[in-house]
Parts: structure tokens; sequence; C-alpha cells
């Protein structure tokens, strides 16, 4: 491999490939890794005869010894800025690729060499701005959000509230879940995730949410951290959790369209005038709208009902 991974990345390439049944491209996408490195790991994997089981509880220099036998560790080289890399090509008339290596080595002495640099750019290019229909698998997707409005409210004692809404969505059918909470804290997060699966009557394979603190610890363009308490929460129910990057929505266009038309133009339009004192009472009345939701779209709940039967076999 070009660069080594982390054992922890190599016990979840395990998991994910051996417990979970995800391909190899699947698993990429989990871990943020390359598909050659994922492919590379089960090679090594089986050559060794080494499975999840056996790994799971390995220290981790016993580990990395039987994956890189009679071997340096890899340096971890640091990847390039290619947005920055293309806003300054663009910007600057004369600006040349050799400029902008020498930028980088100063900052990452022991990076890149020129012509990876520079493929590094170019492979950047050929992908940017291209959209394409992704066909979805029921049952395989739930894409999570926070809606950016708020709902205020009086409690009994007259103090100002807020209701913040969490919706999810899954992949095929795109029918909603929403349910209000007085914060967007982990615990609140969490608690809703859990609804949702309930709600929906079934586990998919993966979780997107946004780049939530909530769930995503440290957000990166190459390496991402999931917050604990959500990877753990995502490992008892048996699915994995791929955030949705920094800035792109088009990475959860479902949850996304969810919250423009179901929560910010349906559901708070609806209850604007409603009288509520408190989170309990406001989520009766979203329980209501969304039954009226699934009944009136008919397409929609053949899709939704074909999705929870597919679901159902993970629920715990």
């Amino acid at each position: 491999m070009a660069r080594s991974l982390t054992v922890n990345f190599i016990r979840e390439i395990l998991r994910m490939t051996e417990i979970l049944g995800l391909s190899q491209r699947e698993t990429a996408k989990a871990v943020n890794k390359s598909r050659d490195a994922v492919s590379n790991v089960m090679k090594m994997a089986k050559a060794n005869n080494i499975t999840y089981s056996i790994v799971k509880d390995m220290k981790d220099d016993e580990l990395k010894a039987l994956i890189y036998p009679n071997s340096n560790p890899y340096r971890d080289v640091p990847e390039p800025d290619l947005e920055y890399i293309d806003k300054q090509i663009k910007t600057h008339r004369h600006m040349t690729m050799t400029i902008l290596h020498e930028e980088y080595l100063k900052q990452n002495p022991n990076g890149l060499k020129y012509t990876q640099f520079c493929e590094r750019y170019r492979s950047y290019i050929k992908t940017r701005n291209i959209s394409m229909h992704v066909e979805r698998k029921a049952g395989e997707s739930m894409y999570i959000d926070w809606v950016g409005d708020k709902l205020k409210f009086k409690d009994k004692y007259g103090n100002d509230c807020v209701a913040c809404f969490l919706v999810t969505t899954l992949g095929r059918s795109d029918y909603p879940y929403v349910e209000a909470f007085p914060n967007q804290t982990k615990e609140s997060f969490k608690q809703g995730v859990i609804h949702a699966l309930e709600y929906y009557g079934g586990v998919p394979k993966i979780m997107v949410p946004d780049n939530d603190k909530a769930a995503v610890a440290k957000a990166s363009k190459y390496d991402v951290l999931l917050n604990s308490s959500f990877e753990e929460l995502c490992e008892y129910y048996g699915c994995v959790c791929i955030p949705a990057r920094v800035r792109k929505p088009k990475d959860k266009p479902t949850v996304e369209k969810a919250v423009f038309d179901a929560v910010e133009r349906y559901i708070m339009l609806k209850i604007r005038n409603m009288e509520f004192h408190s989170i309990p009472e406001i989520n009766r009345e979203v329980k209501k709208i969304l039954r009226t939701l699934l009944i009136n779209h008919s397409k929609k709940r053949k899709a939704h009902v074909k999705v929870c039967l597919i679901m159902r076999i993970n629920l715990h």
C-alpha cells in the first residue's frame, strides 16, 4: 500500500466486510480510504488467515506486525488542499504548480513529491462539479439532519422556549421522520435516531448524518473522527456511519429536501398558529401530520412499506 492504515482502520475494514457484509466500495467510503487500500488489506488478511474475530482483541503492535510484516511503519504523507490550489490557479493568472508545491513543502517538509502533487490536482479537476443520478437501494441508507429554523413557544410558566427539529429520511422512499427537541445536544440527537429506527421498524446498513458535533467529533476532508457515543450506537445496531462531507449537501439530498419541503414548508406552517406549552405537545401534532403525509402519498407509502420490510431484518 502507498500509505499504511492505522490498526483501527484495519479492524473496521474487516468488521464491515465480514460482519456487516459491505462491499469493498462501500467499506472504502465508510472509512474514507481508497478502494485499493481496502482491497490490499483484504488480500493480506486472506494471505495470513486473519479474520475480524482474531484481530478485534489483538494488541495494536501484534496486528501491525501481521499486516505489515518485515517493514518499517509507512510515513503518513499530508495531502495538499486541492480546493485552495484550484482557487489560486483561478485567481492568479500566472500562478504555477511549482510555486504552489513549494508553498506546500514549506508547511509539510515530508510531503508529496512534485509529480504526485500535480497528479492529485489533475485527478481533482477531472471529478469536481460532476453530478449524477444515484440509484439508492431500499433499506440501505438513512439520512439525518437538524432543521435550521426553530419553533418558538411559551411553556406553562410563560417562559420563552424553542423547539429544534431533527429530520431523518430513507434513501429509497424519501419518507421523513420528524421529532422536536428542546436542544441539539448529543443526547437529543441519539434519542432522535433511536426513535426514527423504531418508527421505520428496522435498521439501515448506513447512517448518513450531517457533520453535527453529536455524530462527528472532528470533520476532515480525509480522516473523519466520529463521536464515540454515536459510534457505539452504530456498532450496537450493526450499521456504519458515513457522514456527509462538509458543505456538500448533494451527499444527503433526500434529507435536505425533507427539511425544506416536509418541515419548513409544511409541518412548521401547519402548526405556526397553534398554541403549545411543551415539546411532547408539539411532537403529538407532528406525528399526526406525518401520518397524513404517509396516507396522502400512495406511491411513497408503497416504497416506504417495501423499505421497512427490508430493514426489519436488521432490527434488534
